[in-house]
């Protein structure tokens, strides 16, 4: 292989003091230590960040079945194909040679002017210039939920912003980018629901849906979190610098799994999808066309189990057909209000079977009424199944409730609905 890689204990102490700041945020001299084995660990993960793409199978299959340092060693073999198949053959797992000679041509490529321990240090230097932390499974503070992902678990998270965000409850707000009047009207209405509930909302830093649900989390002052395709260090678009600066700046959060210096592409906005749904307790799509990109968060939600609700639109629009589609596909729940919202979400459950009990028997009265014209109550208590002093209980419950009025000059007493 070209410019043959340094070996990872060699590695270490040239980019010691880089490593330490991105780990813990803090300057190299700080009283915080970090054990050696954790050290090299990250470090080989950042490596393999910088060399490889998001989710590449051939690297992550290695990391998951034995760590990223214990990976790290097929580049420094004479044979790396062969290395690759036997380790993976232990595991139980079979590749061909023609798809680890391919995993090895694509890290080479990547490697053709600079060494791994120059790439390496570059992309340290640009996350401590950034201002970047790095999160993996052996440091403090990384997200449990994306375990959900199973293999397609991400090897780390570069974030900018305070990391504790991420503890908080969040729920994807997803969308057009080109929302229409109609689409910035519901996603307006329903995030702002969402964070009166205290809840965070999660996107992906896009213009549209994404963008607009972001303000709304900054002006509740809610938690929010970007997921960013690209390198945090190229925002992207750039049209929403000032809006990722602001995340930071109040305390939030910016996220990726894409090395610094990254720029954003197709692919890594469809694998960006998978962390915002896994991220989450909740995805609404709130407008979104066939070809959205939202909606293949919808799927990566549907496919975790996630909770997925969408809005629905017009039927003569295209701008809300792939919202109709997932609702058709019995994929999302239809959302037409903050009831419905809650019931997907569980935010607004009774434990009180009293509560819950009334107001089955107030359905029951109100059922039972005549649309247009009115009943006496011994008619009303025999369409609604219960007795006659029941019956009078509820209806001066109604009454209160606005629901019902009295018709003044009957005997015995008739009931009509109040027309809204």
């Amino acid at each position: 292989m070209t410019n043959s890689p340094p070996q990872l204990k060699d590695m270490l102490p040239a980019v010691q003091d880089l490593l330490h700041r991105v780990i813990t945020g803090a300057d190299a001299d700080s009283s915080k230590t970090i054990p050696l084995e954790t050290q090299q660990e990250v470090l080989s993960r950042i490596a393999w960040n910088a060399l490889t793409e998001p989710n590449e199978y051939i690297s992550r299959t290695l990391i998951d079945n034995y760590s990223g340092s214990a990976a790290l060693t097929v580049l420094q073999s004479d044979n790396t194909a062969h290395e690759i198949n036997q380790l993976l053959d232990a595991a139980g797992i079979t590749v061909t040679q023609q798809l680890a000679q391919k995993a090895i041509e694509r890290w080479q490529a990547r490697l053709m002017e600079r060494n791994l321990l120059e790439l390496v240090r570059d992309t340290l230097q640009t996350a401590v210039k950034t201002g970047l932390r790095v999160l993996t499974p052996q440091l403090p503070g990384w997200p449990e939920k994306l375990s959900a992902l199973g293999e397609n678990q991400p090897i780390l998270l570069w974030t900018k912003g305070d990391i504790e965000t991420i503890k908080h409850r969040f729920i994807a707000v997803v969308g057009a980018r080109a929302l229409t009047p109609y689409g910035e009207t519901v996603t307006n209405y329903f995030t702002e629901y969402l964070c009166k509930q205290n809840l965070g909302i999660i996107s992906g830093g896009a213009y549209g849906a994404d963008g607009l649900a972001h303000r709304i989390a900054l002006n509740h002052k809610t938690p929010t979190i970007a997921v960013l395709a690209g390198g945090i260090d190229r925002p992207y678009p750039s049209g929403h610098t000032e809006l990722f600066r602001k995340i930071v700046d109040t305390g939030n959060l910016i996220v990726t799994e894409a090395a610094p210096g990254s720029a954003p592409t197709r692919w890594r906005f469809l694998l960006r999808n998978r962390l915002i749904a896994a991220l989450s307790e909740g995805v609404l799509v709130t407008e979104a066309g066939m070809r959205s990109g939202s909606i293949n968060t919808a799927n990566h939600a549907a496919e975790l189990g996630i909770p997925l609700g969408a809005i629905p639109g017009s039927v003569m629009l295209g701008s809300s057909a792939g919202a109709h589609q997932l609702i058709r596909d019995h994929k999302a729940e239809l959302i037409a209000n903050t009831t419905q919202l809650d019931e997907l979400l569980h935010l607004q459950e009774t434990t009180d079977s009293t509560e819950n009990t009334r107001n089955i028997a107030h359905l029951l009265v109100l059922d039972a009424l005549p649309l247009t014209k009115s009943a006496a109550v011994e008619q009303i208590a025999s369409r609604a199944g219960i007795s006659h002093k029941e019956c009078t209980g509820i209806l001066a419950e109604l009454e209160l409730l606005g629901k019902v009025t009295q018709e003044h000059g009957k005997w015995p007493p008739h009931w009509r609905l109040v027309r809204e």
